[in-house]
């Protein structure tokens, strides 16, 4: 049960980081097909990628609790022991140090430049959901 522990408490930060730099490329991908909102078009396809980024971090959430729960049942039926916690933490802060060499692109994305006031206020009403809110509701 041990080795069945430890391999889920390792698998998930690294697919937590795999979330992370897919979603930082498409994220990058976007912005330099797109330095600004010019059209509702672009403003189309900044929406969908918004949207994919949240629905990457709930995903992401998900991704980071599944090791503290393992290791957590695992002391519960003593498969585990604390200083098994070496495990969560030396993954956590890799998976911290690649989610902050992209947070770069989330704000350019957040201030991407629009055309016109209407492109404006509809990035900016984007933007607020995109920080605020954990779905879509666009």
């Amino acid at each position: 049960m041990r080795t069945i522990l430890l391999t889920a408490m390792l698998a998930s930060p690294t697919l937590a980081i795999v979330n992370v730099v897919i979603q930082g490329r498409g994220l990058k991908d976007f912005l330099d097909t797109t330095p600004k909102l010019a059209s509702s078009l672009d403003l189309e396809n900044f929406k969908r990628v918004a949207g994919r980024q949240m629905w990457a971090a709930l995903s992401q959430a998900v991704l980071l609790l599944i090791a503290p729960a393992c290791f957590f049942w695992g002391l519960m039926i003593d498969s585990l022991t604390p200083g098994d916690f070496v495990w969560i933490l030396l993954p956590s802060v890799i998976v911290i140090l690649v989610a902050r060499s992209f947070r770069t692109l989330e704000l350019k994305a957040w201030a991407i430049p629009a055309a016109n006031e209407h492109l404006t206020s509809q990035r900016d009403r984007v933007v607020k959901v995109w920080r605020t809110k954990a779905f879509p509701d666009w």
